[in-house]
């Protein structure tokens, strides 16, 4: 009686266990089904909650594989009930365009319905449960599956390790976006001949990974450059920005700039023209350090 006693207690927190996702580090949100899919890494909530899965990047409108990433996201999730998880900043809210001139003394019925408040997305990690029960970490589930990129933010990088280890296997296997010529990682070196390529902005400019040895540090209290190319010619070569606030925010979270030089690295982030490539960067999960 006593080892039946046990064995029921034992499939019980079993039942229990399976009942709730792992969100360990994260603090537990909203639950709902989901009632429409938007791209490759958005969601609109039956309660017409708009979601945008947080530490990853997904390829959208008319870029290569956007259409896959986006039906594997519908596979997953589309009329299922799924439940949200916060790491960072929960919610963003698009600025509204300010009004000048006549606009802005009188503005008529339908710019007055345009300027309204809009709508908040949440941002967050999403967990769904399975037929038989088990919880899935839809970001990890994606990454692996080659359907999308890790993107970090400053505010959102609570899963960083998981996800980045996720994707180097998928990477290594060249599933999904990784086996396509405009997702390859790449050479910071060879970037450089690239530069005319890219946008004065990095708002503007692609999202890319890059891998090469960092040179030379270049460390002030606003402004940090670390920069890949031999002759350290900050004009020409590729090179990772840091800015404003960042640097301090960084010196307090994460390794000292100095000790990237001589280390190869992997950086992600947008990338505009300055001369030579920059890739703007304002958090330190932006910067794998490789062996």
């Amino acid at each position: 009686m006593v080892r039946a006693g046990v064995v029921a207690l034992l499939l019980a927190a079993l039942v229990g266990a399976c009942s709730r996702p792992d969100l360990e580090g994260l603090d537990e949100g909203e639950a709902g089904e989901v009632a429409q899919v938007v791209d490759g890494d958005t969601i609109v909530l039956e309660s017409g909650l708009r979601v945008t899965l947080v530490e990853i990047e997904a390829p959208f409108g008319d870029a290569p594989y956007a259409s896959e990433a986006r039906a594997g996201l519908e596979r997953a999730t589309l009329h299922r009930r799924v439940r949200l998880a916060y790491g960072g900043l929960k919610r963003y809210a698009p600025r509204q365009p300010a009004a000048t001139g006549e606009d802005q003394a009188q503005p008529s019925a339908a710019q007055s319905e345009q300027s309204a408040a809009p709508a908040e997305t949440a941002l967050a990690h999403l967990f769904v449960r399975s037929e038989g029960g088990r919880w899935i970490w839809v970001q990890q589930a994606l990454v692996s599956q080659g359907l999308v990129r890790v993107r970090t933010r400053k505010e959102n990088h609570a899963r960083a390790a998981a996800l980045l280890a996720a994707e180097a296997q998928a990477r290594a296997a060249q599933r999904g976006l990784w086996a396509l010529r405009e997702y390859r990682v790449r050479n910071a070196t060879a970037l450089a001949n690239d530069a005319d390529s890219l946008p004065r902005s990095c708002g503007r400019g692609p999202f890319l990974v890059v891998e090469g040895r960092v040179r030379q540090a270049s460390v002030s209290d606003t402004r940090v450059y670390l920069n890949f190319g031999e002759a350290g010619d900050y004009g020409a070569d590729t090179t990772i920005g840091i800015y404003g606030d960042a640097v301090a925010a960084w010196r307090a979270e994460g390794p000292a700039f100095a000790s990237y030089e001589n280390k190869q690295v992997r950086v992600r982030g947008r990338t505009a023209n300055r001369g030579g490539p920059l890739i703007c960067a304002d958090h330190p999960q932006q910067i794998e350090v490789l062996n």
